[in-house]
């Protein structure tokens, strides 16, 4: 075999013949130009590929350079003057593919938030979130309304079970989503929107109740396009939101702009009638379907003496005559008995009155009442005295039936009753009493017997309750003849629900619960419409969200008007979010499991496997995806999971 060729050609190598930086003429030992070598005017590098680079001689001045005669002689990098050998890549490596030998790969897959799935009305609060950084109100509240009526009034009454479920909780303090709904209702309050209902329907649809279920039905009913007549035994429409929640919580003003909202879409309405008194049963025969959703109109009593006195009363029959007649007066001492809502809004009620001696027995601590926190502890700073773990055990009255005083037994906690609360048992020997002028039992509502027909009963099938009644037929039900949780927002979650079903009815076909419903929460109308498709409905935990990339920030505080102000009349306490202080906490959200196009996917992949497409979106070119799982570490959100490659680099 013939030895290779020592002779060095101008830009090759001796040995190979490979391309070369080279130098020339003198050359030092070292590498470089010689001690004793004069530069040139300006000299001129030789790549391998033939072409020149001028390199300026250092020890010339500019002028020298340019009006200089001398002729520039070529630089040229050679065997003597060695430098190291660096591959130049003229060409592309995407022919070569190097994913191929993993066995995970990454798949974009965005999930549902835990904050939707807590919300019984499916309020889609990320994409809520997102349109409020940005400004977008009516967007915003277009956004909610396709899934929940009345924003307002949720807004400042509902008891966000989202903000429970908010992920954020565990890293700071949770997202103020009740407190952004309002911003956004109020903020849009003026806005024309225009709401329209879907193509006209030939069936008809009758409703018995005006409260938060009955009018949630109407509203979406209204909008598939049936004809719809609601039928309310009160004067003014809005059951327990008017005749039950105080004014300081829930303007009239906001009341009726919502529930004026669903009467503009062609609500017929037939107030003052109360089916199987003023009109028959049978009347509403003639409809295509019918709905019940009366609420619970009857109050739960103790079973003690004294307890038909002409100054006991319930809790609802205090907070109907103080919303539809106005304050009254009442004495100065007042005995509530009960820890739920209607409890505390008795109360806080009784303060506004002017009763200076507010005092509320509970049967259990603190720690277990049923009413909202917040609530209890606003009565709490308004001068409300709480005695817990005591329990009425008779009405002390005087000569005319009047009670003067309440006994009373105190109580303590034993195993878990059927609620799952801790069961309170008398302790024997500590009973005490307590004078009073007035005394308000509030420990429950039951179903009345008129707001059904008389052999009606409760059934469910095809996922959703119904009563079946042998004379009347058949009547679909909501609110709080169907719920076990007794608030508004679950009401309004029934009146939904309702709508679907008597829909699917009613086109004939089966609803398919499992879709449009949104992980293992609420029912979703816009999925139902079609215009929502489920993907993956399942809900992300916190520890898919990377807290690397979110700061410790709690949440904007609520404004509220002082204690001094509140308590002399009936103004609203909590004042709501300003705008700054909204589109702040919108940026608190960590958009859980949702692809928001932070880019981290992309920039950290070390083999450019992330593809970033014109419209914002990712793919993942798994022709070179070595399956590292860099990209989903590194998902802020969680939106990137790392699947099990049994089907190839083509999936997708």
């Amino acid at each position: 075999m013939s030895k290779p060729n020592q002779t060095a050609q101008p830009g090759k190598t001796a040995t190979t013949g490979a391309p070369v930086r080279t130098i020339e003429p003198a050359v030092a030992a070292t590498g470089g130009l010689a001690a004793d070598d004069e530069p040139t005017a300006e000299s001129h590098a030789v790549i391998g590929d033939g072409s020149n680079v001028s390199v300026p001689a250092p020890n010339k001045s500019a002028a020298e350079r340019q009006g200089g005669s001398e002729r520039s002689e070529p630089i040229r990098f050679g065997p003597s003057f060695p430098l190291p050998i660096a591959p130049i890549s003229q060409g592309t490596t995407a022919f070569i593919h190097t994913g191929s030998w993993r066995y995970l790969k990454p798949r974009y897959v965005n999930k549902v938030p835990p904050c939707r799935v807590g919300c019984p009305a499916a309020m889609p609060v990320e994409r809520v979130m997102t349109l409020v950084e940005g400004g977008k109100y009516e967007a915003a509240i277009r956004e909610i309304l396709d899934e929940n009526p009345f924003p307002g009034i949720c807004g400042r009454v509902c008891y966000h079970p989202c903000e429970t479920a908010c992920n954020r909780g565990q890293y700071d303090s949770p997202l103020a989503i009740q407190l952004t709904e309002r911003f956004i209702a109020d903020e849009t309050a003026d806005l024309d929107l225009q709401l329209e209902g879907g193509p006209r329907q030939k069936e008809s649809v009758a409703i018995v109740g005006g409260g938060p279920a009955g009018m949630a039905a109407a509203y979406f009913l209204l909008r598939l396009g049936y004809q719809v007549t609601l039928f309310e035994a009160e004067n003014r429409l809005g059951g327990i939101l008017r005749y039950g929640i105080p004014p300081y919580r829930l303007p009239r003003a906001i009341l009726d702009q919502e529930l004026n909202r669903v009467v503009a879409l062609g609500l017929k309405v037939q107030s003052g009638v109360r089916v199987g008194r003023d009109i028959p049963w049978s009347a509403l025969r003639g409809f295509n379907a019918r709905m019940l959703a009366p609420g619970l109109g009857k109050s739960r009593l103790l079973g003690i003496a004294g307890e038909d006195a002409q100054n006991a009363e319930s809790g609802l029959e205090f907070l109907r005559r103080f919303n539809t007649e106005g304050p009254r007066h009442i004495g100065k001492k007042l005995v509530v008995i009960g820890g739920g809502n209607t409890a505390i809004d008795v109360v806080r009620t009784a303060i506004r009155a002017g009763c200076g001696d507010v005092n509320l027995l509970y049967r259990r601590t603190r720690a277990e009442m049923p009413a909202l926190a917040g609530e209890v502890d606003e009565a709490d700073r308004e001068g409300v005295a709480m005695s817990f773990l005591s329990l009425p055990i008779r009405f002390i009255v005087d000569t005319a039936n009047r009670v003067v005083a309440v006994e009373a037994v105190k109580m303590k906690l034993s195993e878990p009753d059927e609620s799952n609360r801790p069961r309170p048992i008398p302790i024997p020997g500590s009973e005490w009493i307590i004078e009073t002028d007035h005394v308000v039992v509030a420990v429950g509502e039951s179903e009345h017997a008129s707001a059904m027909p008389d052999d009606a009963a409760l059934c469910r099938e095809q996922a959703f309750p119904l009563i079946q009644s042998g004379d009347q037929g058949e009547f679909y039900v909501g609110g709080d003849l169907s719920n076990d949780t007794l608030t508004v927002v679950s009401a309004i979650a029934s009146g939904k629900r309702a709508a679907i079903a008597i829909d699917s009815d009613l086109r004939g076909r089966l609803a398919d619960w499992k879709a449009i419903r949104v992980a293992d929460g609420g029912l979703s109308f816009t999925r139902y419409l079609g215009k929502e498709t489920p993907g993956h409905n399942r809900s992300i935990a916190i520890d898919r969200i990377n807290p690397d990339y979110f700061k410790k920030q709690e949440r904007a505080r609520t404004p509220r008007l002082s204690v001094r102000v509140r308590v002399a009349g009936f103004e609203e306490v909590n004042l709501g979010y300003a705008q700054s202080a909204a589109e702040v906490e919108a940026k608190r959200c960590f958009h859980c499991g949702v692809c928001t196009a932070c880019d981290n996917c992309y920039i950290f992949c070390p083999d450019a496997a992330v593809e970033k497409k014109p419209d914002n979106t990712f793919s993942i070119r798994y022709e070179y995806c070595k399956g590292c799982g860099i990209c989903a570490t590194e998902c802020p959100r969680g939106a990137l999971d790392m699947v099990a490659d049994e089907e190839g680099i083509n999936d997708e």
